[in-house]
């Protein structure tokens, strides 16, 4: 399975065949919404600008030259990821892309890329929602998508410690849903703490994560670390807003949901599908199958 990305935000509870370092991670969303925003000013652009200051300023501190953007940029080149694009209502659609940066150009300090057709036809699809736009044989009221834009960059300009803005988007992500524990050689990779990790450092961590974001979001939210003996294994999270039972529906509900998001992604929802892909769908959207 490819990796999967949820749109604008760094998701990471999820199966990582794309190595991928949590400085890369935040680059490809940080894209994604600017190629979005970009979007919303010109719906024809088909090339995304993006300033070296800026992604300095928004996104991980390593992140911190234009060289050093330019390499990560060139890790990232070509390869395939699955991401989801939500709407309010939690319904998603299954995008497949390639990132393809087209031109580097140093002397004006800027990131340009491009994005594949498919991609930008759902983002445009994100913007006739959000601004009632009829697209061509279909009203924007029947559009499915909705953007989901309340995880933006800005929200996060007041937190500058990495790790909490990471913790933070698991809770929001499975806001409603009790987040799996999260493997500690896992947890140092998205929290970019590979280098300096030690039991003391990780209490430290945890402790600080807990304190920042109770006290910014209004939050009630516990970090464990699960031992075996006296090493770390796991990271438990908890929070008030991951306690809510998981949505039942009928196998004939998310048969319907599944020919949605495929419509989404611009695949053919009448193409018959294995029982197999219908539950892999149930279980990434958290679903329970009613008996």
């Amino acid at each position: 399975m490819k990796k999967q990305l949820d749109l604008f935000k760094p998701s990471i509870i999820i199966t990582n065949n794309v190595p991928l370092t949590a400085s890369q991670l935040d680059l490809f969303n940080y894209f994604l919404k600017g190629a979005y925003e970009q979007l919303e000013k010109n719906v024809l652009v088909g090339i995304f600008k993006f300033s070296v200051e800026e992604i300095k300023e928004n996104c991980s501190s390593r992140l911190n030259s234009y060289n050093k953007i330019f390499e990560e940029v060139k890790e990232i080149y070509d390869k395939q990821f699955e991401f989801n694009i939500l709407g309010k209502d939690k319904q998603s659609g299954i995008i497949l892309s390639r990132f393809i940066p087209s031109i580097v150009q140093n002397k004006n300090n800027l990131i340009e890329i491009t994005l594949e057709p498919i991609t930008i036809n759902a983002l445009r699809m994100m913007i006739a929602k959000k601004q009632k736009i009829d697209l061509p044989g279909m009203p924007h009221s029947e559009l499915e998508i909705s953007p989901y834009l309340s995880l933006s960059y800005q929200e996060h300009k007041n937190i500058k410690f990495y790790p909490a803005k990471v913790i933070y988007e698991i809770v929001k992500d499975y806001e409603g849903y009790p987040i799996p524990e999260i493997n500690i050689d896992d947890f140092k990779k998205i929290t970019d703490t590979l280098d300096k990790y030690t039991t003391t450092y990780a209490t430290m961590v945890l402790k600080k994560i807990e304190n920042i974001l109770n006290e910014n979001y209004n939050i009630t939210l516990k970090l464990t670390s699960i031992k075996q003996g006296r090493v770390i294994t796991a990271i438990k999270i908890e929070s008030d807003l991951n306690r809510k039972k998981a949505k039942e529906v009928t196998y004939e509900e998310i048969e319907n949901e599944y020919k949605k998001y495929l419509i989404a992604g611009g695949l053919d929802p009448n193409k018959k599908y294995p029982k197999a892909t219908l539950l892999g769908y149930l279980n990434k959207k958290k679903y329970k199958l009613k008996d």
